[in-house]
């Protein structure tokens, strides 16, 4: 799908939000999503720095579930969407670093 903003380069950032009650969606190439202010590309660059792609396809093997809806912690990045309040105990150790970049805070949720 083409970057609904500038219709010339693949989507790889999905947008999600509610307007008057209801889920809008927008798909957006890296660089329109980082140039309207949704995304950070230091945030998108570092998420995943420290895994060798060695270990990505390792992990992709021993994929990890959420007991309640069965979203992965893959599923919950490539969506940017969890799936219920169990997946926030579930990958608690994952979400946090990711949510404190997304929100530049240092915390627990």
């Amino acid at each position: 799908m083409l970057c609904q903003n500038c219709n010339n380069v693949d989507a790889s950032v999905r947008i999600k939000t509610i307007i008057k009650g209801r889920m809008c969606e927008i798909a957006l190439c890296r660089i329109c999503a980082s140039e309207l202010g949704y995304v950070d590309d230091i945030i998108l660059d570092d998420l995943f720095q420290d895994f060798p792609e060695s270990s990505l396809k390792t992990l992709s093997n021993r994929v990890m579930r959420c007991d309640k809806c069965g979203l992965s912690f893959e599923d919950i990045m490539k969506n940017a969407n969890v799936g219920c309040a169990k997946c926030y105990e579930t990958f608690y150790d994952k979400l946090v670093p990711v949510i404190n970049k997304i929100h530049g805070t240092k915390g627990d949720i």
